[in-house]
């Protein structure tokens, strides 16, 4: 009778994710080596560390049913009729079927008066003119108005320059048939006379000598 040979079985390890052959000995060898023990301990976290996100997420479901059952209660404690018979939230499972959220209360709805005043300031922003009583609600200032008038009349003759002085007098005194100059008082600084005038005044005086 002709012999047969037969291969040794192998099992698979989970926690290396490699195929080991099924004997006692390999088996032994590979549960003692430190590759194995470091996939077990691997194992172990993440076991521990799902866990713990499964509680987190758990709390955290809760949380979010206190605070909408608590939004319930105070809006059916304010006098919102609308939802007084509403059914409350039990669980996590009540999350997608709950009913539609209730209205906004009328403190945090903007009144039409603070929707006027609003775009008031919108327009005023662009340069708008706005009507007197919008206007002086916005700002709290009015436009400009013309109470009273009254004009200011000048009876003071204008003071005259120094140049203006001077020939005036050159004027007055060339019409005179004088050739001198005078100085106004005060004035602390002589006209220079005309060319020839030195002349004429030196040859007078020679004539009266």
């Amino acid at each position: 009778m002709a012999s047969q040979w037969k291969s040794t079985g192998s099992f698979w390890c989970k926690f290396c994710s490699v195929y080991v052959r099924d004997s006692p000995l390999e088996r032994q060898n590979h549960e003692a080596s430190a590759r194995h023990q470091t996939a077990i301990q691997r194992n172990l976290r993440d076991l521990h560390r799902g866990q713990l996100h499964h509680e987190r997420d758990q709390q955290r479901a809760k949380d979010e049913v206190a605070r909408l059952n608590g939004l319930v209660g105070a809006a059916g404690a304010a006098g919102n009729d609308a939802i007084v018979g509403a059914p409350r939230i039990s669980g996590v499972k009540d999350l997608g079927r709950s009913p539609a959220p209730p209205p906004a209360p009328a403190s945090t709805m903007m009144s039409a008066a603070a929707q006027r005043k609003r775009h008031a300031e919108q327009l005023l922003a662009l340069g708008v003119a706005l009507p007197e009583e919008l206007h002086k609600e916005v700002t709290g200032l009015g436009h400009w108005h013309s109470v009273a008038e009254r004009v200011v009349e000048d009876d003071e003759p204008t003071p005259r320059s120094l140049a203006d002085m001077l020939h005036v007098n050159l004027k007055s005194e060339e019409g005179d048939g004088h050739h001198d100059v005078k100085v106004p008082l005060g004035l602390g600084r002589a006209v220079p006379k005309r060319k020839g005038q030195v002349a004429e005044e030196a040859a007078e005086a020679r004539d009266e000598q």
